[in-house]
């Protein structure tokens, strides 16, 4: 509910970072802790006791709208404690600009916290309905994980199960997916769904190609943050989002045989699809106070292709100046992502790219188990974590609570 209404009001802009960034815990901070302070009457001592590291504190000190001045030293003090922590490979004092810059935004989102909560409070809303796959292999944990978090959140949402993947391919549908639950998905517009299995061998199809391409889910946005010092990484500081086109390049799904030795697969880019796919990506950037977006081709090798892409990259632009772009070769971009991430901010790429990269972004940040994406289309979205259904693994006990999860859930704070 949070994210739908958020989606509603540019006013609420930057409350999107408190609700991204606090419960992964970077502050200390229990929102939804908080959040059901607000439910129960705005009071100060249950806030201290649900919240009472930056921002339950900062509320309570600022007692929703008071002195937010002493709030926002209370946000400085647990910033610095956490700056020990994360920052052992520099000084704390190097940190005092950043932690003043944060205490800064996320002071400006108590007061939006605030308003938002008294927006919401004044609107009639009921259970939104989204169609839910609990998936194969691991899908069904991580799915009963995922849907406990947002029941506990207090999630405004109307779950409607659907059964898409192995047994249904298994039953004689090549697409994976039968006619009521694309009727469900056209009626909700959103979808969660755990990972699925494909069967190996020929004549199935790509349940995610055709879910993407036939409900127009252009984007792939996959955000990448390091969860130090809870989960071990070289890149304690790494926060990279990751815009891929999901519908044309080679997962168009168009191959053929040539002859008897020769197979062939079609690579499509086309201007209006990569246009609405890099605006997308310079949009997310401005509407999450980003400053770079960098974009990943191969054109110096598939010059008509990949040359469109940059091409179209650099003409929009031009309308974002307050926006550095950048473009690197996919190879040597990797590679930098690879060594040095925090130096990139967004990076906007075709769709083989994207999925290769993201991929690797998310096992140097920690786990790929740990990364969710959006598909974002015009009018229907889809949630899901990035890695597959692991079946071999599916009735060990092997899998974090957070590698369970984190990916749906991230995708639904959007």
């Amino acid at each position: 509910m949070a994210a739908g209404l958020l989606q509603q009001s540019e006013e609420f802009a930057d409350l999107g970072v408190l609700f991204e960034r606090v419960p992964e815990g970077e502050f200390g901070v229990d929102l939804i802790g908080v959040a059901a302070a607000d439910a129960a009457g705005r009071d100060v001592a249950f806030l201290h006791e649900v919240g009472d590291d930056a921002l339950g504190g900062a509320l309570g000190d600022a007692d929703f709208g008071g002195n937010i001045l002493n709030a926002r030293f209370r946000i400085l003090g647990d910033a610095q404690k956490h700056v020990g922590v994360v920052g052992e490979e520099s000084p704390v004092h190097e940190w005092n600009e950043t932690i003043m810059a944060e205490n800064t935004r996320i002071a400006n989102c108590v007061l939006q916290y605030m308003n938002f909560m008294s927006y919401i409070g004044s609107m009639n809303t009921h259970p939104v309905r989204i169609t839910v796959a609990e998936g194969d292999g691991i899908g069904p944990e991580i799915m009963r994980a995922t849907l406990d978090i947002l029941k506990a959140a207090g999630a405004a949402i109307e779950p409607e199960f659907i059964t898409i993947g192995e047994p249904v391919y298994l039953r004689g549908h090549s697409a994976g997916i039968t006619a009521d639950a694309w009727e469900s998905l056209r009626r909700t517009r959103v979808f969660l769904k755990a990972p699925i299995t494909t069967p190996q061998g020929g004549g199935y199809k790509s349940l995610n190609v055709t879910v993407r391409k036939t409900l127009g889910l252009y984007a792939n946005v996959r955000p990448v943050r390091s969860y130090h010092p809870f989960v071990r990484t070289k890149h304690p500081r790494m926060d990279v989002v990751i815009v891929r086109e999901n519908e044309e390049d080679l997962y168009a799904g168009i191959e053929h045989r040539q002859t008897e030795e020769v197979y062939q697969c079609l690579k499509i880019i086309t201007r209006p699809g990569t246009e609405k796919l890099i605006r997308y990506a310079f949009e997310y950037a401005r509407r999450n106070k980003r400053k770079k977006v960098a974009c990943f081709t191969k054109d110096n090798i598939m010059k008509l292709t990949d040359g469109l892409f940059h091409k179209v990259f650099d003409e929009v632009a031009k309308e974002y100046p307050e926006m550095t772009a950048q473009h690197f070769i996919v190879d040597i971009g990797a590679a930098l992502l690879a060594d040095r991430p925090e130096d990139f901010d967004v990076i906007v790429t075709p769709n083989l790219y994207g999925d290769v990269i993201s991929d690797i972004a998310a096992q140097i940040a920690g786990s790929v188990g740990l990364a969710g994406s959006s598909n974002i289309g015009e009018h229907v979205a889809m949630f899901e974590a990035i890695h597959g259904s692991a079946p071999t693994i599916a009735a060990m006990s092997t899998r974090s609570a957070s590698a369970r999860s984190a990916g749906p859930a991230s995708g639904c704070r959007r």
